[in-house]
């Protein structure tokens, strides 16, 4: 497409590779970093899709102004509260919760102690989980509308506009077909983002009146197979794939049925678990694509080996280790080299976020990464704690338990 920054050559032969189940190479060589404490033109879309394991979570800004599709998990909160922090976000002109999942809204909550907020759009009024619950008590608090919106709803973020496109029919058994469907064009550049919708969903917006075509797809549902089909592929014609998934996930997220239709499309790939956080920067003529890190050789290769686990129905097609070796050639001696600079970088951000807690007083508990107890703030055992194991939590006390947390016996939370 004209108005984007031509990716990695390897994308073209991608794109003319055979159409069998072979692994293609992921095309991941940046023109640049993603430094979390660089700065944009404001006039810029910046779009930083952030790192937070097994969920998803996007940060938006264009003029000033800014939103939020989705949270993550509760257990990252504290990392989405830090960065609303360190980019100096104190207000955003709305949320958008995709669907219901615990590691696309848990994060929610945080994100309202660290910013003021006009509306939350979400894909339900209601829903029986406790982090829903605790999602839709801070909305409230904090002044937001908590909108079900109709579809299509139009909304602006400066000059870039936010389209909620789908789901255009209804799901009523199916939270992942049920969730909301955004697209963002700035200029003659777009953006896609699919939340967690499946198969059925990209069925019906295929045959809808829906404009597909993106410059950059947010890829549904952290790279299942159920979602991302060659069809839907084909009609989005994204030059660059972001996958939201947690490293070494149970679920073995992204399937590589996915990866091997997205390196047929041409499209250069990248991955949260490889990548950490992403910015996508776009000027409204072309986009570019700035990870934190490059992979190297040998965590592509771990990363590939750790999908051993199916939560899907369908059957993969050949396994990722010929892939891996290809994505760390495409990769390429710059990237490698540049690794262990960026890794540093990412690490670093991970600790300040984890050592940031909520100067305002809403934090509400903090647990040991280590021995997965949980205290009240004012706990005496929170000052023998390490720093590096402290984790600040904004929700309640049963997503806690949730996540395999125990209660301390000396503070009793």
């Amino acid at each position: 497409m004209d108005s984007v920054a031509a990716p990695d050559s390897s994308s073209e032969s991608s794109a003319s590779a055979s159409s069998s189940d072979q692994v293609l190479p992921s095309v991941t060589a940046p023109a640049g970093r993603y430094d979390s404490s660089q700065e944009f033109s404001p006039d810029d879309l910046v779009v930083r899709f952030i790192d937070v394991g097994q969920g998803d979570c996007t940060i938006i800004s264009q003029g000033g102004h800014h939103a939020m599709i989705d949270g993550g998990p509760s257990k990252e909160s504290q990392k989405v509260f830090a960065i609303l922090k360190r980019l100096g976000i104190d207000h955003l002109d709305f949320i958008v919760a995709t669907h219901a999942d615990a590691d696309h809204i848990g994060g929610i909550s945080a994100a309202l102690n660290a910013a003021t907020c006009d509306a939350c759009y979400c894909s339900v009024e209601a829903s029986d989980t406790r982090t829903f619950e605790s999602m839709v008590r801070y909305t409230k608090a904090s002044g937001a509308n908590f909108v079900v919106p109709e579809i299509p709803t139009a909304v602006k973020i400066g000059d870039a506009e936010l389209s909620i496109i789908g789901p255009v029919k209804a799901f009523p058994e199916s939270d992942n077909n049920g969730s909301l469907i955004c697209r963002i064009d700035f200029g003659k550049t777009s953006f896609l983002f699919m939340g967690d919708a499946e198969a059925d969903s990209e069925s019906a917006l295929l045959r809808s009146s829906a404009n597909l075509d993106a410059d950059v797809l947010k890829v549904a549902h952290h790279g299942s197979a159920q979602s991302t089909s060659t069809a839907f592929v084909r009609a989005v014609s994204p030059a660059y794939a972001v996958i939201s998934v947690g490293k070494n996930n149970k679920y073995g997220h992204p399937k590589d049925k996915v990866l091997n239709t997205l390196e047929r499309s041409g499209a250069a790939i990248y991955r949260t678990d490889q990548n950490g956080d992403i910015a996508a920067v776009s000027d409204g003529e072309a986009v570019s694509v700035l990870p934190t890190k490059v992979p190297s050789a040998e965590e592509i290769k771990r990363s590939a080996g750790g999908q051993t686990q199916k939560e899907d129905t369908g059957q993969d097609g050949a396994a990722g280790a010929a892939g891996a070796a290809g994505a760390a050639g495409a990769a390429g001696a710059a990237g490698a080299a540049g690794a262990a600079g960026a890794a540093g970088a990412a690490e670093s951000e991970t600790a300040d976020a984890q050592n940031t807690p909520d100067a305002q007083g809403e934090l509400t508990y903090i647990g040991n990464a280590n021995s997965h107890k949980f205290h009240y703030p004012t706990c005496g055992s929170v000052g023998d704690m390490k720093e590096s194991n402290k984790v600040f939590f904004y929700g309640d006390r049963q997503e806690l338990i949730d996540q395999d947390y125990v209660p301390c016996k000396r503070c009793n939370p």
